[in-house]
């Protein structure tokens, strides 16, 4: 009876915490909250505290309204490389046919094969179409809750998202451990990375952006 209940059985479950900005909830189905108090003029603040999408009209005029801008919006936002912040000497190379989603890209180094220095920074990014919260995992995962880690370790919407990196060698990876804000890479020296981005309406890419690198062994100098 005892087996069956499973009683004396243990468990081990690994749990990581993040501590990031609040940020207002997606949407603006709360937006006319603001407006409801005759007594107490809706403020900026107390306007976008409702949702991503809300928006105060006639600031200043004492007849300021909360309202929900982008109502219809239901596309989820396009991602493409951010050329600018790439580290020098390095480029984006697209890859076809690439399944459907938001591109396929590869981030090409001057070692032999195109490959990553190992132990040297790498600074990288996207740009987004729309202000998006933007996630990053070396796993595939089938939607933008499921990904592990905020890019850049940051939560804010914003266009431009940016991550710094200094990936090890294929021979440095035996026990490494996870990093609480970026994914962990142990693909012996070929990498690829998945990202999607939400905006504030919630809408969200179905399938991920990849974008990958090889690096080539070497000692940490």
């Amino acid at each position: 009876i005892l087996k069956l209940l499973g009683i004396g059985k243990q468990k081990t479950k690994t749990v990581t915490f993040s501590c990031n900005p609040w940020q207002a909830p997606a949407g603006g189905s709360d937006c006319e909250k603001c407006n409801k108090d005759p007594m107490k003029p809706c403020s900026d603040y107390r306007c976008k505290s409702l949702g991503q999408s809300c928006s105060l009209l006639n600031a200043g005029t004492g007849k300021e309204t909360c309202v929900w801008l982008n109502r219809d919006d239901v596309t989820a936002p396009t991602i493409k490389p951010w050329q600018e912040i790439l580290t020098k000497n390095y480029q984006y190379t697209s890859i076809t046919p690439c399944p459907p989603g938001p591109g396929c890209w590869k981030i090409t180094g001057t070692e032999k094969g195109g490959c990553i220095k190992a132990f040297t920074p790498l600074q990288w990014g996207t740009v987004t179409n729309e202000a998006a919260q933007c996630k990053i995992d070396s796993n595939h995962t089938a939607k933008f809750d499921d990904m592990q880690y905020y890019f850049g370790d940051s939560n804010l919407f914003s266009y431009n998202h940016s991550i710094a990196m200094s990936l090890p060698g294929p021979k440095n990876l035996a026990g490494e451990a996870a990093n609480a804000s970026a994914p962990e890479l142990k693909n012996n020296g070929n990498y690829t990375l998945f990202i999607r981005c939400k905006d504030g309406n919630g809408n969200s890419n179905d399938a991920e952006m990849a974008v990958s690198s090889c690096v080539n062994a070497g000692p940490d100098t």
